[in-house]
């Protein structure tokens, strides 16, 4: 049985999963062909955003890429196990061309950075190149892809009342989902487990049993 298959019984987490994994889709499409359009890149070998910041996210994302670290690269788990007084994100690798080891699962926030625009207070969009960029560039218009919307439907999902740095909210979220995985195969090899924990961690009541209501995107 496959990873996806342990999570059938927990449709929260599943649907939390299925929902970044959309989202993500949706804002690469859109950052993808502005960037096409309008020659828009990083420099090459750059990475400076991840060596100097770690980013806050919410429980659905840290859901999914702790998700994408016991499905794809399990090693990745051993990070977790110095992260205290670190300046960079936890996942950033200069050696690594993208410079992330979770590259595939990087938040909202590392996918739109530099590649989508703001709101002004007249509601117009608004698109500043970044300052490593070599290229200086400065735009306005409905064109500008926007993360609003994205990042509002996460911020409605989600089981925290306020995101927590990666390396926190990603480790939470990676015991969360071991404790699962590890429990569903035990009883699939009809082994006798009693409650256990993983770094103390205890899975929430409603984990199992969903909310009459599954999460929804935000209008």
């Amino acid at each position: 049985m496959n990873t996806i298959d342990l999570l059938e019984n927990f449709p929260v987490i599943s649907s939390y999963i299925n929902l970044i994994d959309q989202l993500y889709r949706s804002i690469d499409i859109k950052t993808g062909i502005f960037a096409s359009d309008y020659s828009i890149k990083c420099p090459k070998g750059c990475g400076s955003c991840c060596s100097i910041y770690e980013p806050e996210i919410y429980y659905s994302e840290a859901l999914f890429a702790a998700f994408w670290i016991i499905k794809e690269n399990k090693s990745l788990s051993s990070l977790f196990q110095n992260i205290e007084n670190r300046k960079n994100c936890i996942f950033f690798d200069e050696k690594n061309d993208y410079h992330c080891l979770i590259y595939p699962a990087r938040p909202l926030l590392c996918r739109a950075f530099a590649f989508s625009g703001v709101l002004d207070k007249y509601g117009n969009h608004k698109y500043k190149s970044c300052k490593f960029m070599n290229e200086k560039k400065e735009f306005s218009g409905n064109f500008i892809p926007l993360m609003t919307n994205e990042g509002n439907t996460i911020l409605y999902n989600n089981e925290m009342e306020n995101p927590l740095p990666l390396s926190v909210a990603v480790e939470k979220a990676w015991q969360k989902i071991a404790f699962i995985i590890d429990s569903a195969e035990m009883e699939n090899t009809n082994t006798d487990i009693s409650r256990k924990y993983i770094a103390g961690y205890e899975i929430a009541p409603d984990d199992r049993h969903p909310p009459d209501t599954a999460p929804q995107p935000a209008a």
